[in-house]
Parts: C-alpha cells; sequence; structure tokens
C-alpha cells in the first residue's frame, strides 16, 4: 500500500509541474519589425521630426517621453484651431475625405506579411503621471482589421469613446536600467478569431475635449503639480489637442490550443463597399462575420487559462490526500 501511496504522490507532482507553466504562456503578436510595413496613413500632418511609424511594431512596449524612439509622434493635418471649432476634415478608414457624417480625424493602417487569424490586440499610447491619466492621450478611437484591406473589407473590433475623460485606459509600469519607472497608458481587447493582413485605427477624438468638468476630474493637473485653468480656452491655450502618440501596436495570433474569452464583440464590416457592389442584400451579412452567438459566452465555455488554477487546486488537494493516507498507513 505505501508503494502505490509514493506512486500516486510522485505521478500528482509531475502532472502540476506540466501543468502551472501552461497557464502563464506568452501570446503571440505578429507585429513586429519583420512581418510589418507601413500601408496608408491620411489626416496626418507631413513633416514632424518624431513621426516614425515603424516605432509603432519595433518591440518597445512603453512610452518615454525623453526617448523619442519610443513613440510615434502625430498631428492632426489642419491644426488646432479647425479642432477647436468644428470645421475639421474627417475620413472614412480608408483614408477618404467626406463630409462630418465621416468617423475620423486620422488614421493609419498596417499590412503585415501574410494572412493570421488574430484574436486581440493590446495599443500603448502615452504616459500617465502618479497613476492619473495625462490629457495628452487620444480620448476615442476605433481598431479595425481586414483580410484585403479593400474598400468595405474592413471589420471594427474595439470603439471606445471617453478614454481620457472616463478614466477608461489601463495603466503599465515599465522600470529602466536606471531604475527609472515610466507609466504608459493602453488599451487592449480579445474578440471571436477572424483572418486578418491589415490592421487600422481611425482617431474619434484627439484630446479629452468632450467636458471640462470631467477633463479636471481626471486629477491630472494636481498629479503634474499645476494649477488647474479657469475654464477649458484656458486650458486649450497651453496644449495641442491636436496632436496625439502611440508608442506600440500589438496584434496577437490566435492560438485553438489556448482559445480566449472575447472582451468585444468583432462588428460586421464597417465600411461601404464601392457603389457598384454596395447592394445591402448581397453585402451586408454580419451573421456571416461576427458571429458573436458562437463567441459571446465566456461563462459557459471557460477557456484552458481559466482551467489552470481549477485544475492545480485538484492536484495539490490529491497530494495532500496521498500524504495523508501514507501516514496513516505509516
Amino acid at each position: 500500500m505505501k508503494k502505490i501511496l509514493s506512486i500516486a504522490m510522485l505521478l500528482v507532482l509531475v502532472l502540476s509541474m506540466a501543468i502551472v507553466p501552461a497557464s502563464a504562456a506568452e501570446r503571440t503578436n505578429v507585429l513586429t519589425l519583420d512581418t510589418t510595413e507601413f500601408w496608408l496613413e491620411f489626416g496626418i500632418k507631413g513633416g514632424i521630426s518624431k513621426h516614425v511609424i515603424e516605432y509603432m511594431f519595433d518591440g518597445v512596449a512603453y512610452y518615454n517621453s525623453n526617448d523619442a524612439s519610443t513613440y510615434c509622434d502625430n498631428q492632426v493635418a489642419d491644426g488646432k484651431n479647425p479642432y477647436k471649432d468644428g470645421t475639421i476634415m474627417k475620413y472614412d478608414i480608408d483614408g477618404d475625405p467626406g463630409a462630418k457624417e465621416t468617423p475620423y480625424y486620422a488614421g493609419i493602417q498596417l499590412k503585415l506579411d501574410k494572412v493570421y487569424t488574430v484574436d486581440g490586440f493590446k495599443m500603448y499610447v502615452a504616459s500617465a503621471i502618479n497613476g492619473i491619466i495625462d490629457t495628452t492621450n487620444f480620448d476615442g478611437v476605433d481598431i479595425l482589421v481586414s483580410k484585403t484591406g479593400e474598400a468595405g473589407s474592413w471589420t471594427k473590433v474595439y470603439s471606445e469613446t471617453e478614454l481620457v475623460c472616463g478614466k477608461k485606459y489601463k495603466i503599465e509600469t515599465t522600470t529602466l536600467e536606471d531604475g527609472t519607472e515610466l507609466q504608459t497608458c493602453y488599451i487592449e481587447a480579445d474578440f471571436a478569431p477572424i483572418e486578418a493582413q491589415f490592421i487600422a485605427y481611425g482617431l474619434t477624438d484627439s484630446r479629452c475635449t468632450a467636458n471640462w468638468e470631467k477633463i479636471v476630474a481626471t486629477g491630472i493637473f494636481e498629479a503634474k503639480g499645476k494649477e488647474v485653468p479657469a475654464d477649458y480656452d484656458a486650458y486649450f491655450n497651453t496644449v495641442r489637442p491636436d496632436y496625439w502618440r502611440v508608442a506600440e501596436i500589438q496584434l496577437f495570433e490566435a492560438d485553438p490550443n489556448n482559445p480566449v474569452a472575447p472582451t468585444t464583440t468583432a462588428a460586421p464590416a464597417t465600411t461601404a463597399a464601392p457603389a457598384t457592389t454596395a447592394a445591402p442584400a448581397t453585402t451586408a451579412a454580419p451573421a456571416t462575420t461576427a458571429a458573436p452567438a458562437t463567441t459571446a459566452a465566456p461563462a459557459q465555455t471557460p477557456t484552458t487559462a481559466d482551467m489552470m488554477p481549477i485544475a492545480c487546486v485538484a492536484l495539490m488537494m490529491a497530494a495532500a490526500a496521498c500524504l495523508m493516507l501514507r501516514r496513516k498507513f505509516n
């Protein structure tokens, strides 16, 4: 009996060692310097010295205001005054300018070396100050993916507004070799697996401008050790709301062995195909592209990662039981 219990304990320990590392598996980011190329940008002013597209996928996933190689600087082409008074030009995700109903002040498209099945993204923006989201971050953005990059092919996998005003950014701390701690704001989301060779972002709001009370409520002025400006006009004159920065964009390849629970449901194609093919009866088929009904049930279909802690606890309890039984038979 003692021999049987010893063998059982050994098996439990071996299984525990095999399971624990699996729960910490890292996701594969397909947006790298080796796989990605710049494809298109629109609504962005040229001639900016720090405007280097490659910095957004060079593997440096943090923001350092003292190191321009950690971020890509951008400016809305029309400048700050049209942005403030509402006369600024807007575009669709393909970069076509239009009336005010088009959603984006500016945006960019990146192309991958091949089609990947992807299921999540993470986008590092600019800084946080003493744990408070900095108002220099942009306030609204859409993330879209496409298999072909053609008009009408884009699927919106993330859309959020009031990121600053609503304090919706998350904050990640990076410690440099000299001990400097950097706080970088980021957004992220997981979605149902989808084939994509292109990823794009469209800026729906640059700086936090929607509500002066909300800007003050972020607490960023106190965090910076500055007095709160008297009103929005006074604030506007001290910043450039037409500027924004992106430190890094990551796009994660779907792993069929470790599926993720979607935090957002991929919307149907959000851009209209050319007029000759834009008949709703033949193109508007959200049920075949978004498939929310089959993916939006994380509570009922736990992922492998969700099950790992349960499996580990069960194995630990089994080991404890074997130990108690062995002591009893001793």
